[in-house]
């Protein structure tokens, strides 16, 4: 059986279009490739063997993007993460391939590895009419990209309006990586996005802004939303009042409490207070009562053991 594979590995991959590789390096990725990747292993060391072949290596396994045999996609993926910076020429080599598929793999390695090399290749596959390609570039930017980066930040801004969800996701999560004061408002707004990845990723993002000295604007922008419509919108403001450990908003934060109906939103608001309650070296006791009794604050603190 395993002789069997071999030989339909190797046929696969002949079967490949050409690379520009020279032919030398092209047999050596050629022979790594079609050993027999059955084991994990095996990958492991022809992993090894990619790496150590550079950038002239991730060149010549270009050719190989996407392969029809589903181990060597692995071991490729695999190889040109660890390569890290050097493996963007070969995967922007499949880039330029007319195949779909080809595109995608070498964007979404490419994305996974989120090299400020690859900036601007991102930042130019965001207008691609693919929407595979444009989700993969605005994941590779969450890595790519760094604060103060004005034309990255413009262009995830106006892709955080997308119709996608999977780009606004994307989006969000960069922004919230690494923008500045000017995204915490398109941020909140997300915050009641139809699509529940995009919030949570806002959220997450508002809270790393907090990391970078904004609480202030970050607790201007959210206090308004502890009364929003929406139970949903209600939690996640909480949820970054409270992760943001913005002392400020306790005052804020009780009152909603007191005046909160919804128990998912409730258990946010009673998390987000014992997170700043715990930074203080308060206790429960410090607690309104309506969140010393909610069922969320006595599994915390362990209290639903010993009471019926």
């Amino acid at each position: 059986m395993a002789a069997l594979c071999l030989l339909v590995a190797t046929a696969a991959i002949a079967a490949e279009a050409p690379s520009s590789a020279t032919p030398t390096m092209e047999h050596r990725v050629r022979a790594i490739l079609s050993g027999n990747l059955v084991l994990e292993a095996s990958q492991r060391a022809a992993v090894k063997e990619l790496v150590a072949l550079g950038e002239a290596g991730g060149i010549a396994m270009a050719r190989y993007l996407p392969s029809k045999v589903t181990t060597v996609t692995i071991t490729l993926r695999d190889a040109y993460v660890d390569m890290k910076e050097k493996a963007s020429p070969g995967l922007r080599l499949g880039l330029e391939s007319a195949d779909v598929r080809t595109r995608r793999t070498a964007m979404g390695f490419l994305a996974e590895i989120g090299s400020a090399t690859d900036r601007d290749v991102f930042l130019s596959f965001l207008n691609d009419p693919d929407e595979t390609l444009r989700v993969l570039a605005a994941r590779g930017l969450v890595g790519a990209a760094t604060l103060g980066d004005t034309e990255a930040q413009a262009a995830l801004l106006a892709v955080l309006e997308a119709t996608s969800p999977a780009l606004r996701k994307w989006a969000a999560l960069a922004l919230g990586t690494w923008g500045d004061e000017g995204v915490i408002a398109p941020l909140s707004g997300r915050l009641s996005d139809p699509s529940w990845p995009v919030r949570w990723d806002a959220a997450h993002g508002l809270v790393g802004l907090c990391k970078r000295d904004h609480q202030g604007s970050v607790q201007a922008a959210l206090t308004p939303l502890l009364s929003a419509t929406e139970a949903r919108t209600r939690a996640l403001a909480a949820y970054v009042l409270g992760k943001g450990a913005i002392a400020e908003a306790q005052p804020a934060l009780r009152a909603a409490a007191a005046r909160e109906t919804d128990p998912v939103a409730l258990g946010y608001l009673a998390e987000a207070l014992r997170w700043l309650d715990a930074a203080a070296s308060t206790t429960d006791d410090a607690l309104p009562p309506a969140l010393r009794e909610h069922p969320f604050v006595k599994w915390k603190s362990g209290r639903q053991v010993t009471e019926k």
